[in-house]
């Protein structure tokens, strides 16, 4: 509509009816409203009162107005309808066929309708002027309270005047024979009047005792293409809308306008109650409670719900303060007020103050934000912090004592698990992991049993029971994890065999032993768990490199990401520390542990920001998804041993070559000398380009100074001969010996042309071949085994061997010279040197800005340089393979070169850069709808950042992305204070996946990164779904054949809330279009990301993965209960509540819960009749702890549509 809203109130506004009147119809029964309808057919009238027209002869149109009047106290109501106008025929009729509509409950004999017949003359200014003709009057309802005539049409009589006549004080019943009426002879109105049922669902569009046509817009119902739309009307169609964070703000402020509000209904109560004990009591407000619903400018289209208002302190740029709607507490399907329902006596109500404070559906900071109500000049930026909870890391915390009872671990190591064993045979020593460890590096070198053998052996694993879930979930599961440089594991699938020796009243959830599945899905029968070794020897660490795998050992910790095997899907990690694994002198060690595998939910809850208050983050939910039963060990090995059975090894092959050789030599005493144009690659493009400027065209695609063509002539000349020779004709030999021996001198001139070009070729390169030998005499070669983020330094002697003094500037490629003093001095402390450091030995070139230094004649420098690299390959593998790619940096070789003032290299230093595995200290996942930016905050862990050489160094931490299009960042904040560091990745399709390298370092220089983290983006295509707790949606997915045909299945991250049809194994046929259906029923609020995948059960890999982004909304409460229950009751509680069918047919019902561990129903199916009444029976669960917890109880229909939503708030006392 485009008029303001005073101007519809305006038109739809009704004068309410008489008192009395309404008084008697209540006291008649008349409570129900019915519908009826008025037809206007035609008007006869030929001694009307004419009305001449204007001077331009327009014709005088004649229009009927429809009032509702009150005979018994003389009194108008309802709203005036006027018909269209309408023209005078020439035989004194006016056709006008309106069709008028109305409902009331006042079926009373003094309630009639007065019909007035108006003149509408045309005035000079386009204006009208109305002239009453007339009137009549139509009675509606006889005294057997039902219409006059039903059937046929009536003829009204008109009377002279206007209906103001009616308010005359001797007017009185019946009207129609009192003397002050004079009908119009002649004059009359035919009309009906007749019931009309079909009102009954637009009745509450619009108000009683309303006349309204058919052609009129009502507001809820839908027009109708006849013109008519009350004839047979058609509501419009209902539309799911929230509204959220609502604000009412009142003028001037809450507080004037209640304490005027509360005067004026003190005075009103004062002048409408007579004196008495009552009229002393003080009305105060006890609750703000506000109606919302979709008006239509006479009522609501339905009915309204009602929230509570809370009042919130305005901040301060607002005026007074605001109330703020935080509490849903009415039902569409409510007969009355929430505060007035009867409740069951078998649970009794809560308070109403207590009623209000659920925790489910309180918003928390819902009212923060508020409007700028004043004018600023500026705005200031406030500091800002993410709402959004950080991502706490491991770090070295892991957890790992035991909480397995001794019966459980006594049947899982029955199992007959492989021992770890020393090389002597000897069950390694077993160690503690609770208690500390002190590490002695010495005692490590003094070892004699220099090699490792780690050992990692996956035992058992132990479900947890999820809200929700199966019993028996996960069936398989797969770990990935990487330890020190070794590549990326993935392992092999492990079937959980449960232990069926438990007793059966234990309630402690027993491990399942973890047994390897093979190829064929059948489970190996042989030892049980899985066994996996690396070696770390002289072979495999680099010169140096063991006291930095004994540090790893001592410091880092070992994440291992637990995966479902049937669904693919991450279930959660764990990381223990290894520090058990460090031997000390001793042949062999072993650790058990017991490491709870968790997973970080987080649940939005669609909390606004506010800058002037502090605002809860979103919740974040740690969720434990199960045990994991590991053993760590390290066996010892003497590498001398091996060294003895290696040189065995070589000194027998270097034997067996000889021998080869031997007999080569035996067979051919003789060797061809090797030709220049294979010593030179250069001189075969040029003795080609040389034959084409002479005209000399090769036989064969090969070059004519080639062994195959030169052997091939050869041949072909001997053949000629011999044919010759066996014919025995002298004139062809003459001739064939004429043709050779043009050949023979033509082939000495081109080799004579090619030994002149090669002579020219070798004077012309002869200075850049000895250019380059001398370069070779002056540069030292260098190997660098470079891993990501760790600075390699190295310092090169520089001496000037002149007897001049020189100024040198060095040129590098990629190794940056240190020209700071203060980072010179941290590293030589560092790496140990005991070199000279000199202050301010550089200074930099103008215009290169290239490093520079002076030499005096014959003096010698060490140049510092470091080698640092942050890129690495980030290309993703598939998570199938046993085996992956080490993590390293790209393999290359770069130059350091010194020249002299002159521009000659006066010394030259190369770099062969040879990539080595870095260590990953903790790998996260994430999973992002596609073409989307992901940002992230990880909590580093508390570190003891105490640099070497550096104290102010430690309150710095630096991070760096191996991905340069990955904004990664970190804020200095104070000593003490928790860091976080900020990730902002960018989208990218689905199903791409993004990996890259987070290197976090606590020292000014970064010269050893403190931490690696490896991070995963999966970005997946985002299904975004609106729901209601308890309640069952469904959506719609396609997914397409690939190129060859799949048996595939479908699994949902959450199998109780998400059901998907087809639920079997399906054929997937090559690109074929299938259709799945996805029902979700979520049991909690908030808006979450769930995972539904569909993998290729043959293969065991992922075919297709969607991103579930559920916006849950708890339905609106119809009833609230309060109980309480003893701690450990013991078999529990158990109650009943009533339940009333307000339909009048039976109803098949379905009871849901959100806690289904915490209570059940005696009958999760009833049928009850209509109107009928039915006790739901209740059993509650025991708990071991004091505490509150509230249920929700959903009563759905067979569609599981919520029909009611009750709480039930259990105190533990």
């Amino acid at each position: 509509m485009t008029d303001d809203w005073k101007g519809l109130f305006e038109r739809g506004r009704v004068i309410p009816p008489h008192s009395q009147t309404v008084r008697q119809a209540q006291d008649s029964s008349h409570t129900h409203s019915q519908g009826f309808q008025i037809i206007l057919k035609h008007l006869d009238g030929p001694h009307i009162q004419r009305v001449e027209g204007s001077r331009k002869r327009e014709p005088v149109k004649y229009q009927l107005s429809v009032s509702l009047f009150d005979t018994s106290h003389q009194h108008f109501f309802g709203r005036t309808w006027k018909s269209s106008p309408q023209q005078m025929s020439g035989v004194n009729r006016a056709m006008f066929n309106e069709v008028v509509y109305l409902h009331t409950s006042l079926r009373l004999p003094s309630v009639v309708a007065v019909v007035e017949l108006v003149a509408l003359q045309p005035r000079a200014d386009g204006s009208q002027h109305a002239l009453g003709c007339g009137f009549a009057i139509l009675h509606l309802f006889s005294s057997m309270t039902e219409p006059q005539a039903t059937e046929g049409d009536r003829r009204l009589s008109l009377y002279h005047g206007t209906p103001r006549t009616l308010l005359h004080p001797l007017l009185r019943d019946p009207i129609e024979q009192n003397k002050l009426l004079t009908p119009i002879d002649g004059a009359h109105l035919v009309c009906s009047l007749k019931p009309h049922p079909a009102l009954a669902p637009a009745m509450h569009l619009f108000p009683q005792n309303m006349l309204v046509s058919g052609d009129e817009n009502i507001p809820g119902v839908t027009p109708s293409p006849t013109g008519d739309s009350l004839l047979k009307p058609h509501m419009v169609k209902s539309l799911t809308c929230f509204l959220d964070r609502l604000s009412i703000s009142l003028h001037p402020s809450l507080e004037k306008f209640e304490s005027q509000l509360l005067q004026h209904v003190s005075t009103d109560c004062h002048n409408t109650k007579h004196s008495g004990p009552e009229s002393s009591a003080v009305v105060v407000i006890q609750e703000r409670r506000l109606h919302v619903g979709v008006h239509n400018g006479w009522g609501f289209l339905e009915r309204p719900q009602v929230v509570v208002l809370e009042t919130t302190e305005a901040t301060d740029c607002s005026r007074g303060r605001k109330a703020t709607s935080r509490y849903p507490t009415m039902s569409h399907s409510t007969a009355v007020s929430p505060w007035q329902q009867p409740f069951s006596s078998q649970l009794y109500p809560s308070p109403l103050a207590s009623a209000h404070q659920l925790s489910h559906v309180e918003l928390p900071a819902a009212s923060n934000i508020t409007h700028l109500e004043v004018d600023l000049n500026s705005l200031q930026e406030l500091p800002f912090t993410p709402i959004h909870a950080p991502i706490i890391t491991m770090g070295t915390h892991a957890a790992s004592s035991s909480v397995s009872s001794r019966s459980s671990l006594a049947h899982l190591y029955s199992a007959s698990f492989p021992y770890i064993t020393d090389p002597s045979g000897l069950v390694a020593e077993v160690l503690d992991p609770t208690e500390p460890v002190n590490f002695d590096p010495q005692r490590e070198e003094a070892d004699p049993l220099q090699g490792n053998v780690l050992l990692l052996q996956f035992l058992a694993f132990s479900r947890i029971p999820q809200q929700g879930g199966s019993s028996n979930w996960p069936d398989s599961v797969h770990f990935t994890f990487q330890l020190y440089r070794f590549p990326p594991v993935t392992t092999q699938r492990l079937k959980l065999l449960a232990i069926d020796k438990l007793p059966k009243k234990s309630s402690e959830t027993p491990p399942c032993v973890l047994a390897v599945i093979n190829k064929d899905g059948t489970v190996n029968s042989g030892s049980p768990g899985l066994q996996l070794q690396f070696r770390v020897d002289g072979a495999f660490l680099q010169p140096g490199e063991r006291r930095w795998f004994l540090r790893y050992l001592a410091l880092h910790t070992l994440q291992v990401d637990v995966w479902d095997s049937q669904s693919l899907l991450l279930i959660g990690s764990t990381a223990l520390g290894l520090k058990h694994m460090l031997r000390q002198g001793r042949p062999a060690v072993q650790a058990t542990h017991e490491l709870e595998v968790i997973t970080t939910e987080y649940m939005g809850e669609g909390v606004p920001v506010s800058l002037h208050r502090a605002s809860n983050p979103i919740s974040v939910f740690t969720t434990i998804k199960g045990r994991l039963h590991l053993r760590l060990g390290n066996v010892g090995k003497d590498e001398s041993t091996a060294f003895i059975t290696e040189c065995v090894a070589v000194r027998l092959l270097m034997y067996c070559c000889k021998i080869a050789c031997c007999e080569c030599v035996a067979v051919r005493n003789a060797a061809r000398a090797q030709r220049l144009v294979e010593l030179d690659g250069d001189l075969v493009p040029l003795l080609q380009s040389h034959m084409k400027e002479g005209g000399g065209t090769p036989r064969t695609n090969t070059p004519w100074w080639g062994e195959t063509d030169d052997v091939r002539q050869r041949k072909l000349n001997r053949m000629v001969a011999v044919r010759q020779h066996e014919g025995g004709q002298d004139a062809p030999i003459l001739w064939s010996l004429h043709f050779y021996l043009q050949g023979r001198r033509a082939e000495r001139a081109q080799l004579a042309r090619d030994l002149r070009l090669m002579h020219a070729y070798r004077e012309r390169s002869k200075a850049e071949g000895i250019t380059h030998i001398l370069s070779q005499a002056i540069t030292i070669h260098h190997t660098l085994y470079a891993t990501l983020g760790t600075a390699e330094y190295l310092e090169y002697v520089l001496r000037n061997p002149f007897n001049t003094p020189q100024t040198v500037t060095i040129y590098s490629e990629d190794p940056d010279v240190i020209t700071d003093c203060d980072e010179w001095r941290y590293f030589k402390t560092l790496t140990k040197t005991l070199t000279p450091l000199e202050e301010d030995m550089f200074h930099l070139k103008e215009g290169t800005l290239a490093p520079q230094v002076y030499l005096r004649p014959k003096e010698s420098v060490h140049v510092p340089l470091k080698y640092q690299t942050f890129v690495s390959d980030n290309s993703v593998v598939p998570q199938v393979a046993k085996k992956h790619l080490s993590n390293t940096v790209l393999a290359k070789s770069i130059k350091v070169t010194f020249r002299a003032e002159d521009g000659k290299p006066l010394a030259i230093c190369q770099v062969s850069v040879e990539p080595t595995p870095h260590v990953i200290d903790q790998t996260f996942r994430f999973y992002q709808p596609e073409l989307s930016f992901l940002k992230k905050a990880l909590r580093l862990p508390p570190w003891e950042r105490t640099p070497v050489g550096d104290t102010d160094a430690g309150s710095q931490i630096s991070v760096r992305c191996s991905d340069p299009n990955v904004i990664c960042e970190t804020k200095m904040l104070a000593q003490g204070e928790p860091q976080d560091v900020y990730l902002k990745v960018p989208g990218s399709p689905s199903p791409q996946i993004r990996k890259f390298f987070v290197t976090v370092f606590t020292d000014k220089w970064l010269a050893v990164p403190a931490q690696v983290w490896q991070v995963y983006v999966h970005f997946l295509q985002r299904v975004d779904i609106s729901c209601v707790t308890g309640q069952r949606t469904c959506q719609s997915l396609v997914i397409r054949g690939t190129q060859a045909t799949r048996k595939v299945r479908c699994y949902t991250s959450h199998p109780q809330e998400l059901k998907v049809d087809p639920a079997e194994v399906f054929v997937l046929l090559p690109g074929v279009v299938q259709d799945l259906q996805l029902c979700v029923c979520p049991l909690r609020a908030g808006s979450r990301f769930c995972y539904l995948t569909v993998v290729d059960v043959e293969q065991h890999t992922l075919v297709a993965c969607w991103l579930l982004s559920l916006t849950c909304r708890l339905p609106i409460l119809s009833k609230a209960f309060e109980m309480c229950a003893p701690v450990g009751g013991g078999r529990g509680s158990t109650r009943k509540i009533t339940y009333t069918n307000p339909y009048p047919t039976s109803r098949v019902l379905l009871l849901r819960s959100d806690h289904p561990d915490l209570l059940q129903f005696k009958e999760d199916r009833f049928e009850i009749g209509g109107g009928e009444t039915y006790r739901i029976g209740l059993r509650f669960a025991p708990s071991q702890s004091p505490g509150a917890q509230e249920i929700l109880i959903y009563i759905n229909n067979q569609e599981e549509i919520t029909e009611e939503t009750f709480c039930v708030k259990v105190k533990y006392t």
